[in-house]
């Protein structure tokens, strides 16, 4: 799978889902189209049953003996959202465009990495549930999701860092403060009210567009406007512990959720 721009499988991808192969057979465009039928409309030829792609030329990520906070690859980054939302990923998920994970071709399913965008020091971890990119000279394609935490679907791709990392824990408290509240029970924490916020965007269609995609299996899901941003947040709870349930939810569908006390 590819990113934005789209690379040459991606396009072909698409074209065939938009009865692409059988224009270009119209258009007589034969070499061409026997081309595009060998790259894409035989199916994704490039990842075998094993969830393993096709090298060419290329090294495997060495994974032996590597240890969390280690570096596993340099190199550029790409993204990749429509068409692919909502398919199947090579390791059988469906793939949602907003989670936190990325498609790479060698480093295990379930790999949880950071990825470091050295241009605006910003950084993502995601889990590895896909193969990709299929264009030579990239190392990892990211969710828009991810893509837009690093701050590179204007440009499409970016030089980053992969380093291996652990899973982020179960919950996630943001800001740093709001995490040291007075013990349960008190009469400070029991009239407090708190809410799961999902994402933050900077362009109003994509928080409705993730919060329209969650509405069908939470109830709650809002769109709060905070200066630039456009916060969507989840539910009012009485305490965190009620929060906590919603956001392992949220983590199995592959978002980072924060509890945060309600405004």
């Amino acid at each position: 799978m590819h990113g934005v721009p789209k690379s040459d499988r991606g396009l072909l991808e698409s074209l065939q889902n938009q009865g692409g192969c059988v224009d270009f057979f119209k258009q007589g465009w034969v070499l061409v189209f026997l081309i595009a039928l060998s790259i894409s409309c035989g199916g994704r030829k490039d990842v075998n049953r094993r969830g393993e792609i096709k090298l060419r030329g290329e090294k495997p990520v060495n994974m032996v003996h590597k240890r969390e906070g280690d570096l596993l690859q340099s190199g550029v980054a790409s993204w990749y959202g429509h068409p692919y939302h909502g398919r199947k990923t090579s390791n059988g998920e469906t793939y949602n465009m907003w989670a936190m994970t990325a498609a790479h071709k060698t480093i295990p399913f379930g790999t949880w990495v950071r990825v470091l965008n050295p241009s605006n020091h910003r950084e993502v971890i995601v889990r590895i549930n896909d193969r990709g990119p299929f264009v030579q000279g990239r190392v990892i394609d990211l969710s828009k999701g991810a893509a837009e935490k690093l701050g590179l679907v204007q440009t499409g791709t970016a030089n980053v860092k992969i380093f291996l990392t652990r899973q982020p824990s179960q919950d996630s408290f943001h800001p740093a403060e709001e995490s040291k509240d007075p013990r349960p029970g008190s009469s400070v924490s029991s009239s407090k009210i708190w809410t799961i916020q999902i994402a933050s965007f900077r362009d109003p269609s994509h928080a409705v567009e993730l919060a329209d995609q969650l509405a069908s299996q939470f109830e709650g899901i809002r769109i709060e406007k905070a200066n630039a941003y456009y916060r969507v947040r989840i539910g009012q709870f009485p305490n965190q512990e009620a929060a906590s349930q919603v956001a392992r939810r949220l983590r199995q569908l592959g978002h980072e959720p924060w509890i945060t006390q309600a405004p």
